[in-house]
């Protein structure tokens, strides 16, 4: 679903700055969000072409109800 995820990890650059800004998923109120925002959040490998210290930008929308995994925060 991500083509440019994997390309990043394979190409095996580092970036300080990720910015994501895919479509808008619909209204999740009382239920975890099925989003491509979510689906991004939880990909395993989105970490990976990130240094140490990076900023992750992810535009969604505010009826998007977004989990970020491990850490428990909304």
């Amino acid at each position: 679903m991500f083509a440019a995820v994997p390309q990043l990890v394979a190409s095996g650059l580092q970036f300080d700055l990720i910015l994501a800004d895919p479509p808008y998923g619909e209204k999740n109120v009382g239920r975890r969000s099925t989003s491509l925002a979510q689906q991004l959040l939880d990909d395993t490998n989105l970490p990976k072409p990130a240094r140490a210290r990076w900023i992750f930008v992810l535009g969604h929308t505010k009826r998007d109800t977004l989990e970020i995994p491990g850490s428990g925060a909304r």
